[in-house]
């Protein structure tokens, strides 16, 4: 089973009968935009975006993370000013942002 298929399904189960559909990558989410793409497209009309992170750390740092190493089911990544690991803010989800039927 690929990485990416309990999300697929997830999505084509929402977006049922649809003809086309719009999903947001969230940069820090373990996917890409890629292999998202790949696998929907063979089901479904697709269009898919990536969605940059935006972290807060404790030093007061806000804003995108220094991407450390993204491979195929994970992201590591640090605050850019002090080193240590942020909360995410933005970025971290897989999101259906428009169906069309």
């Amino acid at each position: 089973m690929h990485h990416e298929s309990k999300i697929i399904e997830s999505i084509l189960r929402e977006v049922g009968n649809a003809k086309k559909v719009k999903v947001i990558v969230g940069e820090l989410s373990g996917y890409t935009v890629e292999e998202i793409k790949k696998a929907l497209e063979i089901r479904i009309d697709c269009e898919v975006l990536e969605k940059k992170g935006v972290v807060k750390c404790e030093c007061g740092f806000e804003g995108e993370p220094k991407i450390l190493e993204k491979e195929h089911d994970f992201v590591f990544f640090e605050c850019p000013s002090c080193g240590k690991v942020p909360k995410i803010l933005k970025g971290k989800n897989v999101i259906v942002k428009e169906i069309c039927v």
